[in-house]
């Protein structure tokens, strides 16, 4: 189901983005929110640390919100290695109710420095915007 979104959303998943002038790659960006899962156990520091890893290796960049209830994601990379990532985080037990915010080709990315950056909390307000 959330493949399918996702391939509505990002178009051909087996693209690697548009060849800009400078020789640069279009990169694609999902944003998506998710609601913990309560019986699962587990460390935001640890999830960080180990996205962080694994996003660096596939140059994909991002930033993680989280408010002890609700994750909110963005991930910038090219369309293969986040449709990757995002495939397993929605097979990870730790995640449940995703909401697909945007999928799009973007030509900079929102954090290029952070492999993946956190936010820990998110306002009621800044959530129900996204949703709306």
């Amino acid at each position: 189901m959330i493949d399918a979104v996702l391939h509505s959303y990002c178009v051909e998943l087996k693209l690697e983005g548009i060849r800009l002038r400078r020789g640069e790659m279009k990169i694609c960006r999902l944003v998506y929110m998710s609601e913990r899962n309560t019986s699962a156990r587990f460390s935001i520091k640890d999830i960080v640390q180990k996205s962080c890893q694994n996003n660096a290796r596939v140059n994909v960049t991002g930033f993680l919100a989280f408010d002890g209830v609700y994750f909110i994601h963005a991930l910038d990379g090219s369309r293969t290695a986040v449709t990757q990532i995002f495939n397993c985080i929605v097979c990870d037990r730790r995640h449940m109710n995703f909401y697909l915010i945007s999928c799009q080709d973007a030509n900079d990315r929102l954090f290029p420095k952070w492999p993946m950056g956190l936010l820990d909390g998110i306002s009621a307000d800044a959530r129900d915007r996204l949703l709306n």
